[in-house]
């Protein structure tokens, strides 16, 4: 799923998007006294996806998050800020475990 309602969401060229993934470049506002049908959709920015990421199944994106070049994000992560270049990333809210260009193949890979 993906909305650019407010903001925009770039997809570079050889991005990798599992089943059920969402891309929210906004939030609803909260402000006091407002009926939720009347909320302002805010945003922190523009996604923008680099060349070559990868998201795993059920991953969700915000608002002015740059997901770098090569990185990998694990299934059911909530990618809230930026994300470099050949990390992978896990969890909720998302943080980088590993590099992808520090593994080789003599290194015992680990499972996410």
């Amino acid at each position: 799923q993906i909305n650019a309602y407010v903001s925009s969401v770039k997809i570079n060229h050889g991005v990798m998007i599992a089943p059920n993934c969402a891309l929210y470049p906004h939030t609803h506002g909260l402000e006091y006294g407002l009926p939720i049908r009347e909320q302002p959709l805010k945003s922190q920015g523009p996604i923008v996806i680099d060349d070559e990421a990868w998201l795993g199944f059920g991953v969700i994106v915000l608002g002015g998050v740059r997901i770098g070049k090569g990185a990998a994000i694990g299934a059911g992560a909530v990618v809230a800020s930026d994300v470099p270049d050949n990390a992978v990333a896990v969890g909720n809210p998302a943080k980088v475990i590993r590099f992808r260009n520090a593994l080789t193949k003599s290194t015992p890979k680990k499972s996410l």
